[in-house]
């Protein structure tokens, strides 16, 4: 699968690449608060997900210094305190024995067992996550000769064992992009939180295929689909960001439902059958009633129930 630039306008502003191949993208952020947007947009943009494939926090007394952090390098001392690995959900495979020991005394019935498909397929597509420190007072920019460094390197360790040196931090991330997943096929069932029914996810399967023959048809049209749901994500992002720092109440509950209102027609206006939960009226306040009676007591609750009870069925005496 190939990628043009227009398919990374998802990328926010926070994230400084520093470079691109090979199915990879690298770069940096500065704060948790990037990260995890970086990550959500990931996400939803290329619909993959990932799940924690391992995680490792260096030891204070065991830390390396170094100069470069994969492909970073800014001449100036770093060192890596975290590091996680992330592996794609459709990653490596549980090899299953290609034949089981039997005890010598007892001769057993082979039975055939429906094996199910797992959805593990070996893809390699990985995504990687290091929290760097930078010792800025030590930097030597403009003459980073290999003698300029040494003696950078060790004016540093001796004044890690007396003192703490200033220092920035930053997050390096390298995530994977369209042609680095093999072996399955990237449809939009990644992009949901729960899990879809399975009429549900064959016919996403089925709409992805029929997109793959017709890649080449209303290029142009998605193209621009997908840059205008960027636009709306970044002023959602915005008024997210903005809605910790009002403090008028009123404002907020008036926000609240104009925001309600937007969500349900703009729902409305999705293709029918995309997993969104939609509630009827009538299913919205039956939600409300039983999210009710269950915050009562259970005797006030029991007497609730049994009027309801009487109303539906047409009074205390039984059906009519």
């Amino acid at each position: 699968m190939q990628t043009n630039t227009s398919d990374l306008a998802w990328i926010p502003a926070s994230f400084k690449v520093i470079s691109r191949s090979n199915g990879y993208m690298s770069g940096t952020v500065k704060s948790e608060e990037e990260l995890g947007s970086l990550l959500e947009n990931h996400k939803r943009a290329t619909y993959t997900s990932f799940n924690t494939w391992s995680e490792h926090k260096k030891d204070k007394f065991k830390r390396r210094l170094l100069w470069q952090v994969e492909d970073y390098a800014d001449d100036v001392p770093v060192c890596v305190e975290k590091r996680a690995i992330l592996a794609c959900q459709h990653g490596k495979a549980s090899k299953r024995p290609t034949a089981e020991e039997q005890p010598s005394e007892h001769v057993y019935s082979k039975k055939r067992l429906y094996v199910q498909r797992g959805k593990k397929v070996d893809c390699p597509a990985k995504l990687f996550i290091r929290h760097v420190t930078r010792y800025d007072t030590f930097s030597v920019k403009g003459d980073a000769s290999r003698a300029k460094k040494q003696e950078a390197m060790k004016r540093l360790k001796e004044a890690l064992t007396q003192t703490s040196p200033a220092t920035s931090s930053f997050i390096h991330v390298k995530f994977p992009i369209a042609e680095a997943h093999q072996n399955h096929i990237v449809n939009e069932a990644s992009c949901f939180k729960g899990k879809m029914h399975p009429q549900e996810n064959m016919g996403q399967d089925r709409d992805s295929r029929q997109q793959e023959e017709n890649m080449g048809q209303d290029r142009d049209r998605e193209n621009h689909i997908t840059a205008e749901q960027c636009a709306l994500r970044v002023e959602l992002n915005k008024i997210m960001d903005a809605t910790y720092l009002c403090q008028d109440i009123e404002t907020l509950q008036k926000t609240k439902e104009a925001v309600a209102d937007i969500r349900k027609s703009f729902i409305g206006s999705c293709p029918k059958g995309n997993g969104l939960p939609l509630l009827s009226k009538e299913n919205q306040l039956m939600r409300e009633n039983n999210q009710m009676l269950r915050s009562l007591p259970p005797r006030v609750r029991k007497g609730k129930l049994k009027g309801q009870f009487e109303i539906y069925w047409g009074g205390a005496g039984g059906p009519k």
